[in-house]
């Protein structure tokens, strides 16, 4: 099994970079290698794609739609593929849009095209072609604005996936896995996993400041049902058990935690606000004061008793010790870190220690 993911941001608002994305039939404007995509009704969609010289057909189906927020899909014939796209909102102009695909390589072709990181580039490069679309015409050609809930489990993986381990960064993907075909064949856009979804770095006020930021993320599998490690993760002040260099959080409300953490032998203070919270789905945060960081973790049911969180954080490095750090990588061993330790705790202990399901909106939408 392979996956790759990757994210761009567009300079336009969430609502205009969400619509252009519901014209599924544009999509060969700026995928390589489909040739067409027939829409037929709101939930499905065939495919005819030009792979290696040969053209390759097949229906999918969208399992999730909700306006400005996620799109998922799954093939319904033909070749397997699934997946998800987010849109974040950063500032008022400017959006993140995050894929990540999850895949078979069949045959040699395939398998050393997956090993030059032929879809990892073709991603790219469609991502970046749907930038100058968007961005170009700077207004959506058209919009469709209905919600398409998943009748498996409202956004988890549809049912008949398997685990790719710890680590593996993929939300969604149908029985046998996607083939490298759909993906070399210009699918690469959207037959993804899951982008667990982008982080919005902002101080008080939610002024988002990208310049300078870095970006982390990380995923793991856990063996637990997706509503105990959930639940668990809600334990904000149990952090200091798996997570390094954390001292202390303390709960000051429903939406407010103050960190104490030891950074580059450095004890430092913040205050952070949950901005989002949906249960057994999604979690989100940002420094309010202190050091800037935000962040987005969410939780995707594999089997009724498998579920893997995927964490993404955005922050500034400051100071030589931490632009060194980062540069180093040292940001992403210690989140893998972390997520390892919460594994083995709430896999240790096999039910969580206490649980918050309220549910908070964010602001900003």
């Amino acid at each position: 099994m392979s996956n790759v993911e990757e994210s761009i941001d567009v300079a336009v608002p969430v609502r205009t970079a969400y619509n252009q994305w519901t014209q599924f039939e544009e999509f060969p404007r700026f995928m390589e290698g489909v040739e067409r995509i027939d829409q037929r009704g709101d939930t499905h969609l065939h495919w005819v794609v030009s792979i290696a010289g040969k053209t390759t057909e097949w229906d999918a189906e969208i399992t999730e739609q909700h306006p400005d927020h996620r799109i998922a899909w799954k093939s319904t014939d033909g070749k397997p593929n699934a997946g998800v796209v987010t849109f974040h909102q950063l500032t008022p102009d400017t959006t993140r849009i995050m894929v990540q695909m999850d895949y078979d390589t069949e045959g040699v072709v395939e398998t050393v095209g997956d090993a030059l990181g032929f879809a990892k580039r073709r991603l790219t490069g469609d991502l970046g072609r749907f930038k100058e679309l968007i961005e170009g015409r700077g207004v959506e050609s058209g919009a469709w604005r209905g919600e398409v809930e998943n009748a498996a489990d409202q956004g988890h993986i549809p049912t008949g996936t398997t685990a790719t381990g710890a680590g593996a960064s993929t939300e969604e993907s149908s029985g046998g896995g996607p083939s490298t075909k759909a993906i070399l064949g210009g699918a690469a856009a959207v037959a993804a996993g899951v982008a667990a979804a982008a982080a919005l770095k902002g101080r008080s006020g939610g002024e988002s400041e990208t310049g300078g930021s870095s970006n982390v993320e990380e995923s793991i599998d856990v063996d637990v049902p997706v509503r105990t490690a959930y639940d668990q993760w809600t334990q904000f002040e149990q952090f200091p058990q798996f997570m390094e260099g954390v001292e202390r959080i303390q709960q000051l409300d429903d939406k407010r935690l103050h960190w104490v953490v030891s950074v580059a032998g450095k004890t430092t203070e913040w205050d952070a606000e949950i901005t989002e919270q949906h249960p057994d789905h999604r979690i989100a945060w940002r420094s309010i004061d202190g050091k800037p960081n935000a962040g987005v973790v969410t939780f995707h049911q594999l089997t009724p008793d498998t579920t893997r969180i995927m964490v993404q954080m955005d922050y500034d490095p400051e100071g030589i010790v931490e632009t060194v750090g980062d540069k180093l990588g040292f940001a992403k061993r210690r989140l893998t870190g972390d997520l390892q330790r919460f594994k083995e705790l709430i896999e240790g202990r096999g039910v969580a220690s206490g649980a918050w399901r309220g549910e908070i909106e964010n602001a900003s939408d």
